[in-house]
This record gives structure tokens, C-alpha cells and sequence, in this order.
């Protein structure tokens, strides 16, 4: 397998994590690694903290944030070296929810850096980039956003 097939399938664990609902094992993908949000101060730092900070801002129900994140236009360059790399990437969040019709709901940028160790690609830090946003009501407990905005 390229780097690059690795790298994107790294990127796509993201999003079947996610969807989910799978918060400690979306965590573990950032064991060495950082997730924030573009414009932020706050950088959560490790898969117990990433974890957390998911399981307190996405609402779930029953077992499911009832969402798909849908990933493309990735580019996605790895250093000469082959021991690391930068990614980017669009998302767009989709949600349905009994009291809602199927629909887009956020849509943004991943910024990623990711480096390879024991022959495995891993996150070291991701930036998430929200560019768009819609009916976030069945989706967020809070929305790390209103901070920045507010």
C-alpha cells in the first residue's frame, strides 16, 4: 500500500469513529497527537482527552450521533523522508434525525500533520476548519465554536 492509500485510510477511521460514536477509539487515533479548533486557544492533547472533549460536545442517540462525515477533494503530501506528512481535506457533516430530514449540517476543512513510526501512519495534530454551518441542534451539546464567535 502508498503512503498516500495509508494516510487517507488513517483519515477515513476519523469519520467511521466518529459516526460511531466511538469516542475512545476515536481518542486512540490521537495518542500522540493534538486536535483543535481553527482559531482557538483550547488544543486537546492525547486519546484521553480528545475522547473526552468528543464525548462532551457530540450528542448521541442511543448508541449514534446519527451522522456521516463525508470526506473529499484530499491532498495529501508526504515528506521526501517518508516519515511524515501533511494532509487536507473537505468535509461535510450529514444528519438525520427522527425530528429532522436528512440533511447537511456543518461542512469545513481538515488541516492534518501526521508522521509514520514503526511502519504506521498516526495524527500529530489535526485543526478542524468549519466553514459552512446549518441545523446543528441534534448534533452538538455545545458548539466549540461559540466561543470564537461569541
Amino acid at each position: 500500500m502508498t503512503d498516500e492509500r495509508a494516510i487517507a485510510n488513517v483519515l477515513a477511521r476519523y469519520a467511521e469513529r466518529i459516526d460511531a460514536g466511538d469516542f475512545a477509539g476515536l481518542g486512540q487515533l490521537f495518542a500522540d497527537g493534538v486536535v483543535r479548533f481553527d482559531g482557538g486557544d483550547d488544543v486537546f492533547s492525547g486519546a484521553t482527552a480528545v475522547a473526552e472533549m468528543y464525548r462532551s460536545v457530540v450528542q448521541v442517540h442511543g448508541d449514534s450521533p446519527l451522522t456521516k462525515h463525508v470526506m473529499t477533494n484530499f491532498f495529501i503530501e508526504v515528506d521526501p523522508s517518508g516519515s511524515s506528512a501533511v494532509a487536507r481535506s473537505y468535509w461535510t457533516v450529514f444528519q438525520a434525525h427522527p425530528e429532522m430530514a436528512l440533511q447537511p449540517i456543518a461542512c469545513g476543512r481538515y488541516a492534518d500533520q501526521l508522521e509514520k513510526a514503526n511502519g504506521e501512519w498516526h495524527f500529530v495534530e489535526r485543526i478542524i476548519i468549519r466553514d459552512l454551518v446549518g441545523d446543528l441542534r441534534f448534533h452538538l451539546r455545545q458548539d466549540p465554536y461559540d466561543e470564537l464567535e461569541g
